[in-house]
């Protein structure tokens, strides 16, 4: 009786059976990849491995790949330190500025005492333009005028203007609700959805234009702890002094100033008016 060497397990030859298949397969997606491909270097350099042209190609993608990582590596560290370059323009208006138009401040509570009657000072806290100014002495530019909503107040000074571009060169104010200011009544007696415009209504208008009308459809409601900004294009229309024949009545046409601003996607148009006889 004679023993065997032989092991169970894994049979002659198998690691380099494998070895040999996995070899095969990758040379077959080379070969795929070199047909497909339309990177010049890697396809030369498979179609011709073994030789000097093959080997040529080898060291010419070698090298140009490892530039390129060098470049790709360098923009990013560029990328990182860079400095942020920012550009600032200022707008200058001529000669003595832009002047400013209407501001007219209502207290849209629905049942308000201050609304009937009050004093600019339960409104409006400080105002600020060229300076800062307290309640008191903001409120000598306001005065106090009954509109269809109520008492308003209107700050109307055509000696200012605006000379920059921006809302801190223009005029602005802090405005604040009053705590205990609703009058007794029955919920039930109204629509509760009208109680939807509660708030500061600030409108800007014309300087030339009544404000009685005007608060009832428009201008900004502002809630507590909010800020609004318009912004204000001023153009001058200037018609000269025409004469028309319109049903035998001469009229005329001024020019007038009127101001276009918007507030969000709202668009307010103030149009210069035309006169014939003796009103239109």
């Amino acid at each position: 009786m004679g023993a065997s060497n032989t092991k169970k397990g894994t049979p002659p030859h198998s690691f380099s059976s494998e070895w040999s298949k996995k070899a095969s397969l990758y040379k077959h997606k080379m070969k795929t990849f070199s047909k497909l491909t339309t990177c010049h270097g890697p396809a030369h350099v498979i179609r011709n491995r073994g030789t000097c042209f093959g080997w040529m190609w080898g060291v010419i993608t070698f090298v140009l790949c490892i530039c390129l990582m060098t470049i790709q590596v360098e923009l990013l560290i560029t990328f990182f330190k860079r400095e942020i370059q920012t550009q600032t323009t200022l707008e200058t208006a001529k000669i003595s500025g832009l002047p400013l138009p209407s501001i007219i401040i209502c207290n849209r509570g629905f049942f308000s005492k201050a609304k009937m009657k009050g004093d600019c000072e339960d409104i409006i806290l400080r105002c600020f333009y060229m300076d800062t100014f307290n309640a008191t002495q903001c409120c000598e530019e306001f005065r106090p005028i009954p509109t269809v909503t109520g008492l308003c107040f209107d700050r109307h000074q055509k000696t200012d203007q605006q000379t920059s571009s921006g809302e801190l060169n223009g005029f602005g104010m802090f405005a604040k609700l009053p705590a205990d200011d609703l009058m007794e009544f029955v919920p039930e007696m109204i629509d509760m959805t009208k109680l939807i415009k509660v708030g500061i209504q600030v409108t800007v208008t014309s300087n030339m234009s009544y404000p009685g009308y005007l608060v009832m459809g428009q201008g900004s409601i502002l809630t507590p702890h909010e800020l609004t900004s318009l912004r204000i294009s001023l153009t001058e229309l200037t018609r000269g002094y025409c004469y028309f024949y319109y049903y035998y009545y001469y009229y005329y046409c001024y020019y007038h100033y009127y101001y276009y601003y918007y507030y969000y996607h709202y668009y307010y148009y103030y149009y210069f008016y035309y006169y014939y006889h003796y009103y239109f």
